[in-house]
């Protein structure tokens, strides 16, 4: 499901059952030096032993699984200094016990989708979000305390969610600050393998049309990020879930139908882009590496008008 058939759900059902609810419950605070990680480097940064240290680690629940989630800044294999007190609060709770499973995040416009996916999925004892940078720290975590789907408790007091004028606010003063940084994100495509009931692998990709199509782009060139004999670049009209659209239905038909090997998900504007690449991660298809195509590759493409 797309963050644009989220926000409609969302919309539709501003007091969700508790069935449908994310439970996030902060770990209560340490002092900064019971941690088995702390070190002079922290003491630097102006940490004292005796300090209460907060961290963005939670109990968390959602129906029938229970586990333990922390958040921080890390490459999946290294983490930052803070991402480290992190690991030692979750090892806190039952250190013979747990058994940490890292997911690093590196794509900002996704970085949420695969926060929420992991978080309604995941059936182990503990979760670390490992994010690249400080921007897709926030993508990925900010959302916690916004999304209607999320209930943040500090002991057994509930959170109030902040009003969606404070939340606009706040991302009107990010984007101030920031300039044209955000321009440039959702420039890189994104290449998704897709399975069909055959069990052939399709390659698919999405494209951003920025505003009514306007992108430039090379057919041939584009195609070569999903390969194949036959090649649909098909024009998508509408964000995912309005009137019931599927990227994933439509993917499915245009493979297992029309027997094409190669797609191409043409998005009108930015706004139908992201909403097909967070129906694809929501699906969870893995994200591969372009094919490798010879120089004289010569594959069939058929442009297909707008489907909504």
């Amino acid at each position: 499901m797309g963050e644009a058939k989220r926000r409609k759900m969302a919309g539709n059902c501003p007091v969700c059952s508790d069935d449908d609810l994310i439970k996030l419950t902060f770990l209560s605070p340490v002092t900064s030096g019971s941690f088995p990680s702390y070190s002079k480097a922290h003491a630097d940064m102006g940490m004292r032993e005796d300090q209460l240290l907060a961290l963005n680690a939670f109990k968390a629940s959602f129906r029938d699984s229970e586990f333990l989630v922390g958040f921080c800044v890390g490459d999946g294999q290294m983490v930052s200094q803070i991402g480290m007190l992190v690991m030692d609060r979750l090892l806190m709770e039952s250190p013979k016990e747990i058994s940490v499973r890292v997911i690093k995040l590196d794509e900002y416009d996704i970085a949420w989708d695969i926060v929420l996916r992991d978080l309604k999925s995941f059936n182990g004892s503990a979760l670390l979000f490992a994010f690249a940078d400080s921007e897709v720290y926030d993508a990925g975590t900010a959302e916690i305390f916004y999304s209607k789907m999320v209930e943040v408790y500090d002991g057994k007091k509930r959170l109030d969610r902040p009003t969606k004028e404070r939340r606009d606010g706040i991302l009107k003063e990010k984007e101030k600050i920031l300039g044209s940084l955000r321009q440039k994100v959702g420039d890189e495509p994104k290449i998704f393998t897709f399975s069909i009931k055959s069990g052939r692998q399709v390659r698919i990709t999405v494209w951003n049309g920025r505003k009514d199509f306007i992108h430039e782009m090379d057919p041939l060139e584009v195609s070569r990020l999903v390969g194949g004999e036959r090649i649909a670049m098909v024009q998508v009209g509408s964000p995912v879930g309005i009137n019931g659209r599927s990227s994933v239905g439509l993917t499915e038909q245009l493979a297992e139908s029309l027997g094409f090997d190669g797609i191409v998900h043409w998005a009108r504007d930015t706004e139908t882009y992201k909403s097909i690449i967070s129906e694809f991660v929501e699906a969870g298809l893995s994200m591969v590496e372009p094919p490798q195509l010879s120089l004289d590759w010569k594959p069939e493409i058929v442009v297909m008008p707008v489907r909504d």
